[in-house]
C-alpha cells in the first residue's frame, strides 16, 4: 500500500522487495501502524476491535511494518463482506511479540491457503483489483525482521486468522 492507503504500483511492491535486506533497523511501536489502519476497515462498512498491550515493540523498519500490517488489513477488508468483523491484536508472549489479524469473512480453502505467498496469486471474489504481491511482501518483509507468518481458518470468526510472531525489543 502507498501513501493514504492507496494500493502500490506493481513497480513499487517490486522494488520495496528489492530493498528489504537494506532496511535500517529501529524500534517500531506495533500499536501506531495498526491504529493508522483502522479507519480502512471503518470506511468498508465493517467493525473493527483493537486490542493491543502495552510493551509490544519490535526492532524493526517503522516503514516496512506498517506495509505489513496495511497489507493484512486491506486483505481482512477487502475479502470480507459489509457489516463483517476484523479484530487487530498485538499481544507480547513469551519473549515474542504477536500480530494477529482475524476476520469473518469467507475465509480460504486449504488449496488457498497453500498457495499464500506465491507472487501474483489472488483469490477471487475481492473487490477491486490487486497485483498478487500482497501476501508474498507480508513474508519478505516478516522474513527481513526474522519473524514468521501463518494463516488458518478462525475458530473464532469464522473467516481467516494470520498471526505474525516478531521477536520482541525494549522499548526506545
Amino acid at each position: 500500500m502507498g501513501r493514504a492507503g492507496a494500493p502500490l504500483p506493481l513497480a513499487d511492491g517490486a522494488e520495496l522487495c528489492r530493498r528489504l535486506p537494506e532496511c535500517g533497523r529501529r524500534t517500531a511501536n506495533t500499536w501506531q501502524a495498526v491504529a493508522e489502519i483502522a479507519p480502512r476497515a471503518i470506511a468498508g462498512q465493517q467493525s473493527i476491535a483493537l486490542d493491543t498491550a502495552d510493551g509490544c515493540w519490535i526492532d524493526g523498519d517503522e516503514t516496512l511494518l506498517a506495509v505489513l500490517v496495511r497489507n493484512l488489513v486491506d486483505n481482512a477488508v477487502r475479502y470480507s463482506p459489509p457489516l463483517a468483523r476484523i479484530e487487530l491484536r498485538v499481544e507480547r508472549h513469551a519473549g515474542q511479540v504477536l500480530l494477529t489479524v482475524e476476520d469473518s469473512g469467507p475465509g480460504l480453502s486449504p488449496p488457498q491457503l497453500a498457495r499464500l505467498g506465491e507472487r501474483f496469486f489472488r483469490v477471487e471474489g475481492g473487490e477491486g483489483s490487486g497485483s498478487g504481491l500482497g501476501w508474498s511482501i507480508v513474508q519478505r518483509i516478516a522474513a527481513a525482521h526474522c519473524a514468521t507468518v501463518r494463516a488458518q481458518a478462525s475458530d473464532r470468526l469464522g473467516g481467516l486468522a494470520v498471526h505474525v510472531a516478531f521477536g520482541a525489543a525494549a522499548p526506545g
